[in-house]
């Protein structure tokens, strides 16, 4: 399973999205993509989310 984020996802979700991995089963992988910047930080809030996109 892929899910695409715009975001880094938060504790709250990463437990969620761990949660869904357990409930499928352990053959089961879940990758999850977000927008990084060149320096490999994950976009954080709506001020990382304009400062990526005029890249």
């Amino acid at each position: 399973m892929r899910i695409e984020t715009t975001y880094e996802p938060c504790i709250i979700c990463k437990q969620e999205i761990m949660l869904r991995q357990q409930l499928l089963g352990n053959n089961t992988t879940i990758e999850v993509e977000n927008p990084i910047f060149p320096n490999g930080k994950g976009v954080e809030g709506a001020e990382d989310f304009i400062l990526f996109s005029k890249q």
